[in-house]
């Protein structure tokens, strides 16, 4: 029955793509009913976890946080072992994770991540200003309505009244999604368009799209794809999802930690999803733009390109002489 599952890299790719997306919604599934029962077990009723559900305040957080720990680990972990086991038959074996890491780009994946944040501002505040056409009107409120549940959720999520609330958040908010989400679409989904089409730029930019897309934040898909588009190459041109890795949980990480002092000192007044750069001088935004390019340039430096490696799966591995 095993050999049956097994080895579908030998599957058309487009099988292949199916078996990644059948197993997400499997698994989505299955994890959805598991919380479900979980909650019905705890002594919740089906109108109180609609209720819940329906209106978010603080109580329910310790709840809603842990739903979401389970969320991220069904829908992205678990889906992304998955679907390497029957490429390989080992959990990992698609998924290019190395260690040792480069300590000099390690230090880049940090020093870009950074420098990225006023240009996603930038983006930021551009695609909040998008309107769509009058006859779609009913759309985009829908979409802002949208916008605005969400918002409130990360508010409510975001509250730090400790330092154990700071740790709490940047493990749910930060640690978890940075693995999870960077498995399954930069390690599975990238690679798998990325030696699917030979076109590894079409392949970054349609799984970041599709990574953006997943989070149902309209007002926020440009700057989230450009997000998972440069993580998407810091994992192509490194051959090592850990840097893509690295540099997720930083983009969430500062955000996190921004938001726990700024709460504390009663400045934090809007939710702070790529916000905590907005409104900078057109200066500032162009200067980051500028060291932004640069480190990525320099973290693309650091790896040189192996051709038969790059024929075979489109990725490199290895690293320069640390200087």
């Amino acid at each position: 029955m095993t050999h049956l599952f097994l080895h579908i890299k030998d599957k058309p790719y487009f099988s292949q793509l199916m078996y990644l997306l059948f197993l997400v919604l499997i698994c989505y599934t299955l994890f959805s009913l598991m919380q479900m029962l979980a909650l019905l077990l705890m002594g919740y009723d089906v109108k109180g976890i609609e209720q819940m559900l329906d209106n978010i305040d603080a109580e329910n957080m310790p709840m809603l946080k842990v739903m979401q720990l389970i969320s991220t680990i069904g829908v992205f972990i678990v889906p992304a072992l998955m679907f390497s086991y029957l490429q390989t038959g080992k959990a990992l074996g698609y998924v290019p994770v190395k260690l040792p890491l480069s300590a000099r780009a390690v230090w880049l994946t940090i020093l870009v991540t950074i420098c990225a944040l006023p240009l996603m501002s930038f983006f930021m505040e551009l695609n909040q200003s998008l309107r769509l056409p009058s006859f779609l009107g009913s759309v985009e409120e829908w979409m802002r309505q949208t916008e605005t549940k969400a918002e409130k959720l990360t508010y409510l999520f975001l509250a730090m009244h400790s330092p154990i609330d700071l740790v709490v958040n940047l493990a749910v908010i930060a640690l978890f999604p940075a693995v999870a989400e960077e498995l399954l679409f930069r390690g599975c989904l990238q690679k798998l368009l990325v030696t699917w089409t030979q076109k590894p730029h079409l392949a970054i930019f349609l799984s970041a799209a599709l990574f953006s897309a997943f989070h149902l934040q309209f007002f926020g898909f440009i700057p989230r794809m450009l997000i998972g588009a440069f993580l998407g190459y810091l994992f192509y041109w490194s051959g090592n999802l850990w840097y893509a890795i690295i540099g997720h949980f930083i983009n969430n990480a500062l955000q996190v930690v921004a938001y726990y002092f700024t709460q504390s000192s009663g400045a934090a007044t809007t939710a702070p999803d790529m916000k905590i750069t907005e409104s900078l001088p057109l200066s500032s935004v162009l200067i980051g733009a500028a060291l932004f390019a640069g480190s990525l340039y320099l973290f693309n430096r650091q790896f040189k390109p192996t051709p038969l490696l790059m024929a075979t799966t489109g990725y490199n591995n290895e690293p320069e002489a640390e200087q």
